[in-house]
């Protein structure tokens, strides 16, 4: 099992990494996606993605955003969405993990932050911060009135947690077939699908090739953030 972070993100923040994510596995399936939020602190004074946009480029280098550190997947994600709505100039404030990031925006010392909807869904349903956008192609089934990057304007916005089955390169096609088969008919068994639902999760369940051909598109998309936004690891 592995997550996007070692799988699409670091081989590329990590040029020495010993392993290379594409060639040395086979990808049995693509098992489930977790998309982050984008939130603001309540007396930002928006409610919408271009709100918050336009807010951006009238304010040029004063709107700030935290992240859980220097190349996280939080931190991609921002810079993904900074590329996205049109190279915006906002103001990267790193910590070191998502709790006082979290912790600093509702306390109103940062405007905005990225974060995996399991770790802010509590603060969201507690009205202590306001989610504008989540970062996947489909609304989230625990915050369906919360739209999508697209919805909200910013295409290709996309930043999900990836997690995937993974066996050594070269297993014989029959046994990653068998692989497949088995694990997806768990994941389709109604309290595997709950219980993905309540994290926030959406169930993918995609096939080896579909896996290869996915992983690999999110390998070059965050090849192209690392190199345009100039993301290194400290």
């Amino acid at each position: 099992m592995s997550a996007s972070g070692a799988l699409v993100m670091l081989p590329h923040l990590m040029p020495k990494m010993p392993f290379d994510s594409v060639k040395d596995f086979t990808p049995v399936t693509v098992i489930t996606a977790v998309p982050q939020v984008l939130t603001v602190r309540k007396t930002l004074g928006v409610k919408t993605v271009g709100e918050l946009v336009a807010m951006a480029k009238a304010r040029p280098g004063k709107v700030s955003f935290g992240t859980s550190g220097h190349g996280t997947s939080l931190h991609l994600a921002a810079e993904l969405f900074r590329l996205r709505a049109g190279k915006i100039d906002i103001v990267h404030i790193p910590y070191r993990g998502v709790a006082p990031a979290l912790t600093d925006l509702m306390g109103g010392q940062i405007d905005m932050l990225f974060g995996d909807i399991p770790v802010m869904l509590p603060q969201i349903k507690a009205g202590t911060i306001v989610p504008l956008a989540v970062t996947a192609r489909v609304r989230s089934p625990v915050m369906p009135d919360v739209p999508t990057m697209a919805e909200s304007g910013v295409a290709d916005a996309e930043a999900e947690t990836i997690y995937a089955l993974l066996a050594p390169a070269g297993l014989p096609a029959d046994r990653v077939g068998l692989l497949h088969r088995t694990l997806v008919k768990a994941l389709r068994e109604p309290e595997a699908t709950r219980v993905i639902a309540d994290q926030g999760g959406i169930l993918v369940a995609t096939s080896p090739e579909e896996s290869r051909t996915y992983i690999a598109s999110e390998s070059r998309k965050w090849a192209e953030v690392v190199r345009l936004a100039d993301v290194k690891m400290q």
